[in-house]
């Protein structure tokens, strides 16, 4: 049985797919908070259909979108890197009282006279939910990872500039 995988970026606002080749494409910020931004896998698997005719190929294809921890190893994380970790004692009553705070602030933006106060309970809920890397949203783990820069590209700069530094205090003693 034969498997290929390609990787397309997916532009909603233009509906176009562009094959990335050998290269995956960018994780951008605008990663799952809607309209179709996440990088799509192609898989096509091809296998005989039957031993009488075992002349013609079956091909199944799947288009799937990628999952934030393939994005975070893209990026060179390690798996879960992106999903927020508020251990059980992190969660104190000063830290619930203030996501209450801020939530309530921004129903009021949102919602004026209708804004309505979350509970503590509710508070400590979500904050359990979202640390929990099988509940966690993925809106926000694309989010993350479209907003940071991959380990490999950062480890190449700092290495440049290393370099350059070194070089400059060897002409400045030389």
């Amino acid at each position: 049985m034969e498997e290929e995988t390609r990787i397309f970026e997916n532009h909603a606002q233009d509906a176009r797919y562009r094959d990335a080749g050998d290269c995956a494409p960018t994780c951008h910020s605008q990663m799952g908070t809607g309209g179709n931004n996440v990088p799509l896998v192609y898989t096509k698997t091809a296998h005989p259909q039957n031993a009488e005719e075992s002349q013609g190929v079956c091909h199944n294809a799947t288009v799937r979108r990628l999952l934030p921890v393939e994005c975070e190893r893209l990026q060179g994380f390690q798996d879960g890197h992106t999903v927020p970790c508020f251990r059980p004692e992190d969660i104190t009553d000063e830290l619930v009282e203030r996501f209450v705070e801020i939530h309530y602030e921004w129903s009021k933006i949102e919602n004026g006279d209708k804004a309505k106060r979350k509970s503590a309970k509710q508070v400590r809920e979500w904050l359990a939910k979202i640390s929990n890397p099988d509940t966690c949203p993925d809106a926000p783990r694309y989010k993350a990872v479209g907003n940071s820069m991959a380990v490999n590209c950062m480890e190449w700069l700092g290495r440049r500039i290393q370099m350059v530094e070194e070089r400059i205090q060897r002409e400045e003693k030389g």
